[in-house]
Order: C-alpha cells, then structure tokens, then sequence
C-alpha cells in the first residue's frame, strides 16, 4: 500500500509550531530519524517508519509535521482513532497548514455515527476548511476542498461560491463545469445541471463525456422529444458504435413516432454485436412489432427472456411479450 507524502517539506517547522529549543545534539538526531522515517514510508516499510517518527515525537513534542505524519502512519496500520488523535494534535500546532488530514479523518469519522452527532462533527469539519480557506484565499486546493465539505450538509449555493473561487483562481475549465454538474445533481436540479453541461459543450461541443452526461440528464427529465433526438444525434457523430446509445436512440425514434426503419436499422447493429444482450433483443422484438412483423417479434423477445438476469428488466420484457402476443 502506498502511503502518498504531503507536499509539506519533512522536518520543516511551520512558523506557527510552537519553538521548542534543541541542543545540536537533538537537533541532528531529529533530522537523522526524520529522514529516515521519510525513507522508509517510500519503501512502504510502515512499522519501521512508527518507530523512527517516534523518536522524533520524542526528542521534540511539539514538532506538528511529526504528529502530522504519525497520524498518516496509524492509519495506514489500520488504527483509526489514534490516526485522529495525532491529526488533532497536529492541528491545534499548526492549523494554517495542517488542517487536511484532521478535516479528511472526521469526515471518515462522520460516517460511521448517528445523524445527530454527524450533523455537530460536520459542523466541525466546515468551520476547519472554511478557516483554511479564508487563511489561504489564493490556494484553489482549499477551495475545492471545502467545495466537496459543502455538498457533504449539502449547501448547494455555498458550494457553487466555492467554485466561483476556483474558476477566479484557475479558470473555467471541464473540472469546473463537471463540479456544478455534480452541484446541481446533489441538490436534485436536473435542469439546472443541464444547463452546466451545456455552458462547457459551447466551449467544447465534440466531448463525449459531456454528451453523455447532457443525454442521461434529458432523459431524466423527459425532455421534449426533439430534443433529446438531437442530443443523440450528437453524441452518434462522435461515437458511431456505441451499442447503449444506439439501443436508446432506436427506441426513442421507434416510440416518439419516428423512422421505423432507421431505429430498426440501428437496434439491429446492437444485436449483431451483442447476441445475448437482452435489452437490445427487447428493443429490437418492440421495433419489429410497431411495424407489425410480430412472427420475427415473437423469436427475438423469447430470446430477451432466456437472456435476462435483472428481475426489473424481465418485468418490462415481460409486458412487451405479452403486448406482442395479443
């Protein structure tokens, strides 16, 4: 298991860290040990790295990047609790700069208590990262960090501030434009997370991802027709083959009142490729019977039904079935 070192200088004592004065001696011991610790952390030698940071721990007390990598080491070994002890310590030497770990640890901790409790540490975790942000407003690290904090509770107009900040930072980018897609998902406002989407396909129109995240959203809000046929067709120009957007657009064009004959020749691609997969044998039995060929219908749905595993899916072939069949 590889245990990734903080961007914070081994050994290196932040301003805020209580002076504690050192003979040459101590001094030299606690870089020897330091380094060593950081050695062996690279080698993914754990036990090894517990006990050279604990001489540190040792020689000064009040070192708050020793109590800081303690805190990584415990839980690595699995010990939790003293993880977010020595996360705390490390904090309350130096909360400016090490926050992130204490913050991450009540955050695992938030999920394993009752709702009440839960309710007070996020409390908790949102005044950490909001005092980290305010004391570093310029890192977007810290802001993205108490982006995600925020839609933990969820405070959606906060997090959205929280990424205005980011955008000031280092720009409108796709990592921005996915964040308020996610923003809006969470808080359950489709419309306005389609709305996201496409702000970034106007910048970005061939990007697949965000194609697919425009059409599972139109979908979800029963978009009117026309426009979720042309949101298909944009996502077909880009990936021509892709068996699950081939299957849906053929059965919306198949349903909607659209060219038969273009959703039947789409579904039959699926099936070609994907004998056994029993939603496309389902689209592709409705598609032949909405043009009445109920004979090929029949064949291609009992095929979906041997197939189908998903109690749900069998439900809904089910019903096809029998509306072919009668």
């Amino acid at each position: 298991m590889l245990l990734l070192l903080p961007v914070l200088v081994m050994g290196k004592v932040s301003k805020k860290t209580p002076v504690v004065s050192l003979s040459p001696e101590q001094e030299a011991r606690f870089k020897y040990y330091f380094y060593a610790a950081k050695s062996s952390i690279e080698n993914e030698q754990f036990d090894l790295a517990l006990m050279q940071l604990l001489f540190c721990e040792q020689i000064n007390p009040q070192d708050g990047v020793t109590k800081d990598y303690l805190g990584m080491i415990y839980e690595v070994l699995g010990h939790n609790e003293k993880a977010t002890d020595y996360y705390r310590q490390a904090y309350t030497y130096n909360e400016e700069e090490l926050w992130k770990h204490y913050a991450a640890a009540l955050m695992k901790q938030s999920d394993t208590i009752p709702a009440k409790e839960q309710k007070q540490l996020l409390k908790q975790i949102v005044a950490i990262t909001e005092q980290a942000a305010k004391a570093r407003p310029k890192e977007a690290e810290r802001w993205d960090i108490l982006r995600q904090v925020y839609l933990r509770i969820p405070a959606v107009k906060k997090a959205l501030y929280a990424q205005d900040k980011i955008d000031a930072l280092v720009g409108y980018n796709a990592y921005s434009a996915i964040n308020r897609y996610q923003i809006y998902v969470i808080a359950n406002k489709p419309k306005q997370a389609v709305k996201a989407v496409n702000d970034y396909l106007a910048i970005d129109p061939t990007n697949l991802r965000f194609l697919l995240f425009r059409i599972e959203l139109l979908e979800y809000i029963g978009a009117p027709t026309s426009e979720r046929i042309k949101a298909y067709q944009d996502i077909i120009r880009i990936e021509p083959n892709n068996p699950t957007i081939l299957n849906n657009y053929a059965y919306l064009l198949a349903t909607s009142g659209g060219d038969l004959k273009e959703a039947e020749r789409m579904s039959q691609r699926t099936i070609i490729d994907y004998p056994d997969n029993p939603t496309f044998l389902d689209t592709y039995a409705w598609i032949l019977h909405l043009q009445g060929q109920d004979s090929l219908a029949v064949f291609y749905i009992r095929k979906a039904l041997e197939n189908v595993q998903s109690p749900a899916d069998k439900a809904i072939i089910e019903e096809h079935y029998h509306a072919i069949l009668h």
